[in-house]
């Protein structure tokens, strides 16, 4: 069983994690060509992977049923001002191809994380886990889905 105190400090460091990826993603695209380390087959791949895993880590550590799809156009909207940027840093191009493929990393990554939370919230490691914010608690929502399954559609 995890402390409550331990979970807060996971907590706090995912999403300061999280924040450090966005702020790491752009420090690597507006960085002269010579200097970025280059850790993957093709700079695409590097793309999709970084994107990816932002997304995802995001998506964990800011649990939250409404606002999650914003992390995937938050992170196709900075692939964009990345690429953009990256016409005005020597020894780099900017692609339409690298935004999409990046983009297209994001929605990756949060597509796996939607699939792969709810699973780690069953098991162990489930209690390290941001907790998903609570339902109303007006009961509006219960007693329209009640009535529906009793009176049928309106």
């Amino acid at each position: 069983m995890t402390s409550p105190a331990s979970a807060r400090r996971l907590h706090a460091a995912l999403r300061v994690s999280a924040v450090a990826s966005v702020i790491f993603i752009l420090i690597l695209s507006w960085v002269p060509g010579e200097i970025r380390p280059h850790v993957m087959a093709t700079s695409y791949l590097e793309h999709f992977v970084a994107y990816a895993a932002s997304t995802a880590l995001q998506f964990v550590a800011f649990p939250g049923v409404r606002r999650d799809w914003l992390f995937v156009t938050g992170m196709a909207a900075l692939a964009g001002i990345a690429e953009i940027g990256q016409l005005f840093v020597p020894g780099r191009v900017g692609e339409v191809a690298g935004a999409i493929v990046s983009a297209c990393g994001a929605a990756a990554g949060w597509i796996g994380a939607r699939i792969v939370t709810p699973a780690l919230r069953r098991t162990r490691f489930g209690a390290w886990l941001p907790a998903p914010p609570n339902p109303p608690t007006d009961g509006t929502e219960t007693e329209t889905v009640r009535s529906q399954v009793t009176e049928g559609p309106r």
